[in-house]
Parts: C-alpha cells; sequence; structure tokens
C-alpha cells in the first residue's frame, strides 16, 4: 500500500459531476473582429432559426427537424459569424 487514501467509485463520481457542473456554469466565450465581421462561440447570440434554414436547404442536411439543430448546438463547440446585417455565418465542430 502506498499509504495514500483509497477512494471509492462513489466518491470519484461525486467529484467528476461536481467538477463537471463547475465547468458548465463557467461558459467560456470566444470572440475575434476584424472590420465590420465578429467570430463568437457564444451560443446565445446564435440565431437557431437562421441556421436551420441554411442547413433544409443543403442536401447533407435537408429537411432535417429544427430540435436536433438546436440539440446539436447544444453539444458542439460552435462558431457564429457576425457583420452589421446580423448573422451571416456558422461552423461547428461536432
Amino acid at each position: 500500500m502506498t499509504g495514500r487514501p483509497v477512494k471509492s467509485l462513489q466518491q470519484t463520481q461525486r467529484a467528476t459531476l461536481e467538477l463537471h457542473e463547475v465547468k458548465s456554469r463557467e461558459r467560456q466565450i470566444t470572440e475575434h473582429r476584424r472590420g465590420e465581421f465578429v467570430i463568437s462561440t457564444d451560443k446565445e447570440r446564435l440565431d437557431v432559426d437562421v441556421v436551420h434554414g441554411f442547413l433544409t436547404e443543403c442536401y447533407w442536411a435537408q429537411g432535417i427537424p429544427r430540435e436536433v439543430v438546436a440539440r446539436s448546438i447544444q453539444n458542439s463547440l460552435c462558431f457564429g459569424v457576425y457583420g452589421n446585417a446580423g448573422q451571416v455565418g456558422f461552423a461547428s465542430n461536432l
């Protein structure tokens, strides 16, 4: 034995859950500006209707339900591009 206390599986799971809760409360948002455009990772700025509208026109996501788009945004690293006219671009890393 090493003399270190042994954590039970329940203690480890509780510590992992607490760490996850802390990280989920701390939203780290990154924004970069270039000229009139801003690239942001702030999911609250995304216009899900705009993203959904674009995706339903693309051959690889034609007919995708809005709920699926919204859920994928919440579970992905997303980038919105904003100009004077509002949201003009979107990218995600699943």
